[in-house]
């Protein structure tokens, strides 16, 4: 049980609803489950609205910076710099006025900055970093490297959620190891029934293999769909489900109609209920090309609902996924592996069953949110000191 109920400042710039966003939702929720107070600022109307009953007060973040972009960001970001500093000094005189304990950031630009700012001000910070930062500080002249190690220092704690993270921390950017604390992501565990959602109405029923992520290149859904032939070759009565939207799905629809597979897939958009678009699935692909990738939520989301895995042998997804023994791992970005990973388990139901088994217990056991939550709660607790 919690000693102290604290007030908690969240920043967040969000362009879409990710996995970071769904994480952040969670804890939030279970924050305010515990009675600690929270004030919430984010330039996401509807991520804001998906949270307001469980922040004390909300702001909108008016201007957006993005140093870690293409050149064309960081020119913009160094021409709204100004508008940005009045407004998070402005916001930072709010949290002080509003006796705030602790600020928690995640996102790089809106971080740096607030960070800089709250050494005027007083308040402890606490990071959240999600992917190993090597890529990120390669851009814009390295920039990016330059000023994060400028402010690495200050703030009281880097919440990393896996070690693959840490050890880019460590090594790439020399944060001091007693510094960075590992709270991997976590999810809401379902302990009652969730309805399905019939999409397919063929006689006999297919064999669903889903995926649920922002349609993007970089989260490999085209290397699932050039998987598809290769599959169906073998397992005819096959069918592909992908759900949510993203900048990329008329680049993937197009994809699909070019191979001849619209029968085969189908490609939701967003979704409001998702549980029951994984109750659809026999199996579930994550198949990442992401250099970034931070964790996977989804991956967590899906063995918690008992379903069986194949992941990308990529970043922190060999921490989640035991390969043969919660799921499979496969190269990222070769279609055949996938194709043959889908096969073999289509085919092998044992091994399936086995998967799905040992997934669902690995979830409930290292990323149930309720518990995930109040670790990160120790983390404010102790910077807020």
């Amino acid at each position: 049980m919690n000693t102290h109920k604290l007030k908690i400042g969240i920043i967040q710039q969000a362009p879409d609803i990710g996995g970071a966003e769904i994480y952040l939702s969670l804890l939030i929720e279970n924050f305010s489950k515990t009675r600690h107070e929270i004030f919430f600022a984010s330039n996401n109307k509807k991520f804001a609205e998906m949270l307001e009953k469980f922040c004390v007060s909300r702001y909108r973040i008016p201007v957006i910076l993005d140093v870690i972009g293409n050149l064309k960001g960081l020119i913009k970001s160094t021409f709204f710099f100004p508008f940005a500093l009045v407004y998070y000094f402005r916001l930072l005189m709010t949290f002080k006025r509003k006796s705030v304990d602790v600020i928690l950031m995640s996102g790089f630009s809106e971080k740096m900055l607030v960070t800089f700012l709250s050494v005027f001000f007083r308040i402890p910070i606490v990071w959240i970093e999600y992917p190993p930062l090597e890529t990120v500080f390669r851009r814009n002249f390295y920039i990016p490297k330059v000023i994060y190690g400028l402010l690495k220092n200050i703030p009281k704690a880097i919440i990393v959620p896996a070690q693959n993270t840490k050890q880019s921390l460590v090594e790439y950017v020399r944060v001091t190891p007693a510094k960075i604390r590992v709270i991997p992501c976590g999810v809401t565990i379902l302990n009652v029934p969730v309805g399905r959602v019939t999409l397919f109405k063929d006689d006999k029923k297919p064999f669903v293999v889903g995926n649920v992520s922002r349609l993007t290149t970089e989260k490999g859904q085209d290397v699932l769909i050039r998987a598809a032939p290769l599959v169906l070759k073998k397992n005819p009565n096959t069918r592909f489900l992908l759900v949510g939207d993203g900048p990329d799905k008329i680049f993937y629809e197009q994809i699909v109609k070019k191979l001849g597979l619209v029968d085969k897939f189908t490609i939701t958009g967003y979704v409001d209920n998702i549980s029951s678009y994984y109750k659809q699935m026999d199996l579930f692909v994550f198949p990442t090309v992401w250099e970034l990738e931070g964790f996977g939520l989804v991956l967590v989301e899906a063995m918690s609902r008992k379903i069986p895995v194949i992941a990308s042998k990529l970043g922190p997804v060999p921490e989640i996924v035991q390969d043969k023994v919660s799921g499979i791992l496969v190269k990222p970005g070769s279609k055949e592996e996938l194709a043959y990973a889908i096969n073999y388990l289509i085919e092998n139901k044992g091994t399936r069953d086995q998967f799905a088994r040992e997934g669902q217990r690995r979830a409930r056991k290292l990323y149930d949110i309720n518990r995930i939550s109040k670790e990160v709660i120790k983390v404010l607790e102790n910077a807020a000191l």
